[in-house]
């Protein structure tokens, strides 16, 4: 008899906040996409355990969740992680 393990597909985005002031409490957070490419790089990047993932003008700092342009450290925005597993299921639907 064989037994079959179901795994659930992740699907994984990361986002940078687009607000003109990131680090103002006082509106929403707005969050923008990274590229499919730059998703790529960075969870690679992620899932080897690396402090940092390299793209063209900015690096990510994965321990502070930090998005750091390669050309001036001042200009910085929060990022994240975000795992979707139920994403195929809903567009099922």
């Amino acid at each position: 008899m064989t037994t079959t393990a179901l795994i659930a597909k992740q699907y994984i985005e990361w986002l940078w906040q687009s607000n003109a002031l990131p680090f103002c409490l006082a509106e929403p957070a707005e969050w923008q996409k990274y590229t499919d490419v730059e998703t790529e790089i960075i969870e690679e990047a992620f899932q080897q355990g690396l402090p940092e993932a390299l793209l063209d003008d900015y690096h990510i700092v994965f321990a502070r969740s930090m998005q750091i342009s390669n050309n001036d450290e001042k200009k910085q925005r929060p990022v994240k992680r975000v795992v979707d597993r139920n994403k195929d299921e809903r567009e099922k639907r």
